[in-house]
């Protein structure tokens, strides 16, 4: 059946993706996200004992508050960080 699956893309991306492991995501990959989730959390785990802000987290690893905060709501869920303290308003994280 012509121009379905892989081999109706271009030459150079049908070799890539045959190439492509399967069970892995090609999204997942080259996407920046992945990149920054793992410079939040490494920020934290430089830190480590200690706990950081979201604003820490933020600067430490060189993106903006409304990124940091994103990806550390999603680094709890994963369970990678916890709550650790309050000051005020602000939540102070760590790694888990």
């Amino acid at each position: 059946m012509a121009g379905t699956g892989y081999r109706s893309y271009p030459r150079c991306l049908q070799s890539f993706l045959a190439a492509w492991p399967l069970g892995q995501s090609i999204m997942a990959a080259i996407t920046p996200e992945t990149s920054t989730k793992a410079r939040v959390l490494r920020a934290f785990e430089e830190a480590a004992p200690a706990d950081l802000s979201m604003s820490d987290a933020a600067r430490r690893a060189g993106v903006s508050l409304a990124t940091a905060s994103t990806y550390i709501k999603i680094l709890v869920a994963e369970s990678a960080l916890e709550e650790s303290r309050r000051i005020g308003n602000a939540k102070l994280f760590r790694v888990r």
